[in-house]
């Protein structure tokens, strides 16, 4: 089920294939924060600490980041970001 997930979520952001750990780590860990019916529809995280886990840091897979490229690390007029 993890690997299936995973391949969907790969093919649906149009991902290369070489991701499919990362994309196995974030299926783990949204299952993790979703409510099962085996624990009363609550949480892993709160039927362990009793507090509802924060989920604002969430992103869509696959979204577009920039990061920022030291002025060591790049030339003249390569991009900044």
């Amino acid at each position: 089920m993890i690997v299936g997930v995973a391949r969907v979520m790969l093919h649906d952001q149009g991902l290369p294939l070489h991701l499919w750990a990362e994309a196995c780590n974030n299926v783990v860990y949204v299952q993790n924060c979703c409510a099962h019916r085996i624990l009363g529809m609550s949480t892993p995280e709160e039927d362990y600490s009793s507090k509802k886990p924060d989920l604002s840091h969430l992103r869509i897979f696959g979204a577009n980041i920039y990061m920022h490229v030291t002025k060591d690390a790049r030339k003249k007029l390569e991009p900044t970001a």
